[in-house]
């Protein structure tokens, strides 16, 4: 199965065991995964114009540090308008629940209130959304 193939058959179960986390760039498709086992994610690298496609299973803790990376170096980066400081205070906010609701409460905010932080943030935030980043594969 080439990368390509693999990467659209994970984004097509991406939902089903609970809302990823999933951006794009001109560059780069990241997703952090939920599993079926809660305090396992499925992180999902994939660069666009070398169609180079990595895949990761990470315990909560890990996954929460690589989503905060992704959000605060990456994101940041790529969107000229992000709103990184409002984005710390959100993860300052929620410092005191376990990994795992930290990224299910990070997911939900970015999600449900992407144009808080950027008129423009890449955010999948729902299923009937995937074709867009599929359509980059």
């Amino acid at each position: 199965m080439s990368s390509k193939d693999k990467l659209i058959s994970i984004l097509d179960s991406a939902f089903d065991h609970g809302t990823p986390f999933i951006d794009y760039t001109v560059d780069y498709i990241y997703c952090l995964i939920p599993t079926s086992n809660a305090v396992k994610w499925k992180e999902i690298s994939y660069d666009i114009s070398g169609g180079e496609f990595e895949e990761k299973e990470l315990e909560s803790e890990l996954g929460f540090a690589m989503l905060c990376e992704e959000i605060e170096k990456g994101l940041s980066m790529y969107i000229e308008d992000f709103m990184l400081s409002k984005f710390k205070e959100f993860k300052e906010s929620i410092k005191d629940k376990d990994d795992t609701e930290k990224i299910i409460e990070i997911i939900k905010e970015l999600v449900n209130n992407g144009s808080q932080y950027s008129q423009r943030l890449p955010v999948i935030n729902k299923k009937e959304s995937l074709d867009i980043v599929k359509g980059k594969v």
